[in-house]
């Protein structure tokens, strides 16, 4: 019996029986099915900011020392699996000093300050991300945000658009990302933590 099973070893080649393994390969040639697959994130935003008046609307007449804040709740909706394009949809509310809209020295100021100070604000945004997955994340976009504020002569709306950059941390990043970010744009900061998660389809 022994001598039969060294005859099997000799005639069997056991180093042709090995597939090699190339570790250079990529992922998604290995298993194929993975690469038609895409990543989407849906996420929940919640966004605190405050600035200054002037700094907010340059053409405000005497916002000097005026203070603006405001906060927002949103919903954002992105594809990409080492990136991230996401698009936003925010609403809220903020306070403010009373100011002068006008800038015709005619009018009576009295007549054009805010009636309450307060303002509605809904902000569209588009964004992107190169490390989505990181536990440190940054990125930038484009928002558009429009502003609602009551006066005593009626509603007045001022529309702003801005490019801004962001960074902050996360965990969790891969599948249901919570995270806290700081973001900076030409008019003031904002701080806004988020929560959400990642899925394929």
């Amino acid at each position: 019996m022994t001598d039969l099973i060294e005859v099997m070893y000799e005639e069997i080649d056991f180093d042709r029986l090995e597939l090699p393994y190339d570790d250079r390969m990529d992922p998604s040639e290995k298993y194929p099915e993975l690469a038609t697959q895409i990543r989407g994130t849906f996420q929940v935003f919640y966004e605190m900011g405050s600035s200054n008046l002037k700094l907010l609307f340059p053409t405000i007449k005497e916002g000097d020392s005026k203070k603006v804040s405001w906060s927002m709740t949103g919903v954002g909706l992105g594809l990409g699996i080492d990136y991230l394009v996401e698009l936003r949809i925010l609403s809220g509310s903020g306070v403010t000093d009373p100011f002068f809209f006008g800038t015709s020295e005619s009018l009576k100021e009295a007549d054009l300050y805010s009636v309450n100070g307060q303002f509605r604000i809904n902000k569209q945004v588009i964004y992107y991300s190169p490390n989505p997955d990181e536990t440190w994340t940054y990125g930038f976009g484009i928002s558009q945000s429009e502003f609602e504020f009551d006066t005593s002569i009626g509603k007045k709306k001022i529309s702003l658009a801005n490019i801004f950059i962001d960074t902050g941390v996360q965990a969790f990043a891969e599948d249901y990302p919570v995270s806290l970010k700081i973001l900076l744009e030409p008019h003031g900061i904002s701080v806004s933590p988020s929560f959400g998660i990642k899925f394929f389809f």
